[in-house]
């Protein structure tokens, strides 16, 4: 009997190309691949919602695909929802109980299986897609090993499309930057960063209505990102950057030859197409805004997560943001 292959995971932020990253592996008939494993709509969607929910319900720029949730389908339970998946692991499970370092919770634990266990019944390799993983990617890959690929995007870039959903009347972006950023009692530098925003803002708790100056939610945007992928850059197998693979065409080659060999499967990236929107909105302090960021983004090398080589691949993305 052949070996049973390790899963595949695909973590990211939002915005960054993920769902057309998932595609790609759904593409594969040896994959079973799961989009956004921690995505609320789980806790309560319904067998008819999974059969039907797909980008075109929104202006979600997202490549066709059939519907984002089939993978689950025979995990949907009588009265809606998916088997294993509680209201705590979107949100109050970014980050492990016990920070960065912690463990996933049992919860998490028998939910993750149950979908790898579905996909080895078929003779499938589990593909695991989220854009609510970046506090757990470590965790992840200590309890269930395979190949954990990151993927970022250039944060000026993925800003812009924040900004461009808001312009279309779409504030959930918007609202995730500070439903992650509210976890702070998880992480130091978290917490660190949010007593700042409290102190510019003169509110206790800053809220979207209070961090609406988009200088405000930019810096908290950008920390939050490039804290997470400075922690999370030595777990990652690989780190796929969107921007350079739209790029180069030898890149783009090469990284689907690593993802065969770390993986045994073959993925077609070549389709990859990406935008940086035109938005109305800009910084009105751009200057004092960098160098907050930068200030704090040597405070966040300092982390104990953070590698020398996190910290200069968090530098990178920062010149790179500021440059674009």
């Amino acid at each position: 009997m052949s070996p049973l292959p390790p899963p595949v995971f695909l973590h990211s932020g939002f915005r960054t190309c993920s769902t057309w990253l998932w595609t790609r592996f759904r593409a594969n008939p040896a994959c079973r691949a799961y989009n956004e494993i921690f995505n609320d709509m789980l806790e309560t969607i319904p067998l008819e919602g999974a059969l039907i929910h797909t980008g075109s319900a929104w202006k979600s720029g997202h490549p066709p695909s059939d519907p984002y949730f089939l993978e689950f389908v025979p995990l949907v339970r009588p009265q809606g929802g998916i088997e294993g998946f509680t209201h705590e692991m979107p949100w109050e499970r970014f980050f492990p109980a016990d920070g960065l370092a912690g463990a996933l919770s049992h919860e998490e634990l028998r939910y993750l299986q149950s979908l790898i266990d579905l996909a080895h019944g078929e003779g499938k390799c589990p593909v695991l897609s989220a854009t609510r993983s970046l506090g757990r990617l470590a965790a992840l890959k200590r309890h269930f090993g395979g190949t954990h690929l990151l993927l970022v995007r250039n944060l000026a870039h993925q800003w812009r499309s924040y900004i461009h959903q808001v312009e279309s009347g779409n504030p959930f972006f918007f609202l995730m930057v500070l439903t992650i950023f509210q976890q702070k009692l998880r992480d130091p530098f978290i917490a660190r960063l949010f007593r700042i925003m409290a102190e510019r803002t003169g509110n206790a708790v800053p809220t979207i209505l209070n961090l609406e100056r988009h200088d405000n939610i930019f810096t908290v945007f950008v920390l939050t990102h490039v804290y997470l992928y400075m922690a999370m850059h030595d777990h990652a197998d690989m780190v796929l950057d969107a921007n350079a693979l739209g790029a180069d065409a030898a890149l783009l080659r090469r990284t689907e030859q690593e993802i065969a060999e770390r993986t045994g499967l073959a993925v077609d990236l070549s389709n990859i197409a990406l935008t940086a929107q035109n938005t109305k909105n800009a910084l009105r302090d751009p200057d004092e805004t960098w160098r907050l960021i930068d200030s704090l983004v040597e405070e966040a090398a300092l982390s104990p997560h953070v590698s020398p080589a996190g910290a200069a691949f968090g530098r990178r993305l920062v010149a790179e943001a500021r440059a674009a």
